[in-house]
């Protein structure tokens, strides 16, 4: 079995994004953090590349039955260093960071508290 990859395109990871998730998500969102767990963490740098498409309704996982939108994103290949580019395999898993949004730690820690409160004061 061969499988031709070109040299010098884009590198492309599918990712699977939870349908919780969806919402802040669209093609052309750049800074895309691309990680490979293979890879030792302290010495691979951080690549990033840009969410190039999303699926426009979700799927379902065939193992877990889980639903998820179809995520492409693309990394140039410019921006993998050289030693990295030899050792990458078509079928490598790759942790995928969005960046949507900043948040400061206070709201990190306030914000189950006003959901919560929130909810609370509904009336059925």
């Amino acid at each position: 079995m061969l499988e031709i990859v070109p040299q010098n395109d884009d590198l492309i990871v599918d990712a699977q994004v939870p349908t919780t998730d969806i919402d802040r998500l669209h093609g052309g969102v750049t800074g895309v953090e691309v990680r490979f767990p293979a890879f030792h963490s302290r010495t691979t740098p951080l690549i990033l590349g840009e969410l190039r498409t999303v699926s426009p309704d979700r799927l379902i996982d065939e193992t877990t039955h889980q639903p998820y939108f179809q995520a492409v994103v693309a990394v140039a290949s410019t921006d993998i260093p050289e030693d990295m580019k030899a050792r990458l395999r078509p079928g490598m898993p790759a942790e995928v960071v969005f960046n949507t949004g900043e948040r400061s730690v206070m709201s990190y820690l306030t914000r189950p508290l006003t959901d919560a409160l929130t909810r609370s004061f509904r009336e059925k």
